[in-house]
């Protein structure tokens, strides 16, 4: 008898709370994210395994900062974009710096995704060609000497992961590897040097579609 005094006015509770089969139920809004049109905003930082160049005694860091802009489209199987990229390198103390601008085309293929579609793990490939060019700076404020601007391409393997905070935007974050390869002109054979790089970024992405 207790226990029908304690559960009768509680099952009654949850009945009236119930709605009829008559009453409509309105559907919840679409959530998932959306597919179209991509922004994507990178910033990155980079160790390289090797001194990308040297000016007569004095070599760059081998440490980088950069980011990069994807202009492209963004699916449920994959993201394409237009990568337009960004990195530079100074002597600490003085006034020369390297600076790499390229462009070319990534890919962002999505291995895995979860169950609504908002977290999503994906593989990194990208290749790019642009210039590598060293800003020299003199102590004489009578010379200012010459700017060489080299050939640079760029191929880039990575992995990376986004989180959609809202259908139209998500944050995320790669890791991966850059190998670059700089013509020297400057060389009597042309040399090419190539270099690796390391490096980590957090990325934010809007889309803008259905």
């Amino acid at each position: 008898m207790r226990t029908w005094v304690v559960a009768g006015p509680a099952l009654l509770v949850c009945l009236a709370s119930r709605p009829s089969a008559a009453q409509l139920v309105p559907s919840a809004p679409d959530e998932s994210p959306a597919s179209g049109f991509m922004v994507q905003g990178v910033m990155s930082a980079s160790v390289s395994a090797g001194l990308m160049k040297c000016v007569g005694d004095t070599c760059f860091s081998d440490a980088a900062i950069g980011g990069a802009l994807r202009l492209g489209g963004l699916w449920e199987m994959l993201a394409v974009g237009l990568d337009v990229r960004y990195a530079g390198v100074s002597v600490p103390g003085s006034g020369e710096g390297l600076h790499m601008v390229t462009a070319g085309p990534d890919l962002e293929f999505f291995v895995w995704r979860s169950a609504e579609g908002r977290a999503r793990l994906y593989l990194l490939a990208g290749v790019d060609l642009g210039a590598a060019i060293l800003d020299r700076e003199s102590s004489d404020p009578y010379y200012r000497p010459e700017d060489d601007a080299d050939l640079l391409a760029g191929l880039t393997l990575g992995l990376g992961g986004m989180c959609f905070l809202h259908r139209n935007f998500a944050l995320g974050m790669e890791v991966g590897a850059r190998t670059l390869f700089v013509r020297d002109d400057e060389a009597t054979d042309d040399e090419t040097v190539a270099s690796a790089a390391f490096f980590a970024a957090l990325s934010g992405t809007f889309v803008v579609g259905d």
